[in-house]
């Protein structure tokens, strides 16, 4: 069980610091979203980056308006993961998600996607706090 316990914080630490990692490097090439630039619309990822580094400076309403599908689907993915490494921990089993959970997401993202583009659901589009 103690190995078990390491894995899952070697594991836990691994991808925190791979996030970060990732966070520096797309913000010394000054990410852009394709979407935004080659259609003109916004995506359902538009304003993720920038939600991050607001999580990271502990300023989560900011964060909630730069993208509040990925803000909730964030939340709920880091309380599943919980879910996965406490089960781990104590019985040694991984049990990966539906296929059809996995399928409803990308359903999800994609209608949220839509409706930022639409006239009257402008709360959707990342916005600055001022």
């Amino acid at each position: 069980m103690k190995k078990r316990i390491l894995i899952a914080l070697g594991i836990s630490l691994t991808l925190l610091l791979l996030l970060i990692i990732i966070m520096k490097f797309m913000e010394l090439i000054n990410f852009k979203c394709i979407f935004k630039y080659l259609f003109g619309i916004y995506c359902a990822g538009c304003g993720t980056t920038r939600m991050i580094k607001s999580l990271f400076s502990f300023q989560f309403y900011q964060a909630f308006r730069y993208n509040p599908f990925v803000f909730i689907l964030l939340a709920m993915g880091i309380l599943y993961a919980l879910c996965v490494v406490f089960i781990y921990v104590k019985t040694g089993k991984v049990k990966p998600p539906s296929f059809k959970v996995l399928l409803i997401i990308i359903a999800l993202l994609f209608i949220y996607m839509i409706l930022r583009n639409i006239p009257g659901f402008e709360f959707l589009r990342p916005t600055i706090l001022s």
